[in-house]
């Protein structure tokens, strides 16, 4: 890998950072309106499906 970038700029944690919110606030019993629940599944499954693209995608180590 060559170089590295922020932590911000990492589609890994990105899209890890989705599949986090979206679990807490289910955990957390959050209505996000009227979405009948499938919501925060589409968003949990975009979201890994972008960290898993971005851990293959990813050319650069995250800087600490």
């Amino acid at each position: 890998m060559e170089g590295s970038k922020a932590l911000w700029a990492s589609k890994t944690v990105w899209g890890s950072v989705a599949v986090l919110i979206v679990a807490i606030s289910q955990v957390l019993g959050y209505d996000i309106g009227d979405a009948s629940g499938w919501t925060e599944g589409i968003v949990a499954v975009l979201g890994s499906a972008f960290a898993i693209y971005g851990r293959i995608k990813a050319v650069k180590k995250i800087s600490k």
